[in-house]
C-alpha cells in the first residue's frame, strides 16, 4: 500500500512539474501555487511515505561497525535493544508531531501566501512515524522470541574490509 501510494505522489508530482514547466515555456503562464503545491503537499507526503516504505523493507541506514564483536547472543540484544530506543523515540516524535498536526488544523495552516490549505499533510507526521514505531516494535518482539543462533552470522559488512570498494581509475 505504501508503495502503491509513494508511486502515485511520484507520478503526480511528477506530471505537475512537466505541465507546469511546458506551460511556462510555451504559453508563458505558470500553474498557480505551484511551488506550494509541490513544496508543501506532494514532497512531505513522498517523504513520509518512503519513511514507513524504508521501515517495511528494513533498510534504514545502520551502523553496525560493533554488531560483529558481539557473540549472537550480544547480537541478538544489540538488535532488540536498537528497536526498542528506536520506538520509544519514534513514540516522542508522534507525541510532538501529533500536538503540531492539531495545532495545525485548529489554524488552518496554509501553504506559504497562498490559499493551499496544508494543515492536512501535518498530520502525514505523526502517522507515518506512528506506523513505523508499530513495526519496529513488532520486529523488536519477533527479534527477541528468535533464537541466538539466528544472529550468528555477521552483517552484510562486518567492519573488517571495505565491502566492495569503488575504485576509479584514473585513465
Amino acid at each position: 500500500m505504501t508503495s502503491v501510494f509513494g508511486g502515485v505522489v511520484v507520478v503526480a508530482m511528477m506530471i505537475y512539474i512537466v505541465v507546469n514547466a511546458l506551460s511556462r515555456t510555451f504559453f508563458n503562464y505558470s500553474l498557480p501555487a505551484s511551488l506550494e503545491i509541490v513544496q508543501y503537499l506532494l514532497m512531505p507526503g513522498l517523504v513520509s511515505v518512503g519513511f514507513v516504505a524504508a521501515t517495511l523493507a528494513d533498510r534504514h541506514v545502520t551502523a553496525d561497525m560493533l554488531y560483529a564483536w558481539f557473540p549472537p547472543a550480544g547480537r541478538k540484544w544489540v538488535v532488540v535493544g536498537a528497536l526498542v530506543l528506536s520506538v520509544l523515540t519514534l513514540a516522542v516524535l508522534v507525541w510532538f508531531s501529533w500536538e503540531h498536526a492539531v495545532y495545525a488544523l485548529q489554524r488552518r495552516f496554509k501553504a506559504g501566501y497562498t490559499d493551499v490549505p496544508s494543515w492536512p499533510l501535518y498530520f502525514f507526521v505523526p502517522i507515518t512515524l506512528g506506523l513505523s514505531a508499530l513495526l519496529m516494535a513488532g520486529k523488536a518482539v519477533i527479534g527477541a522470541m528468535r533464537p541466538a543462533e539466528c544472529y550468528a552470522e555477521p552483517s552484510e559488512h562486518d567492519g573488517s574490509e571495505p565491502e566492495a570498494p569503488i575504485r576509479r581509475e584514473i585513465a
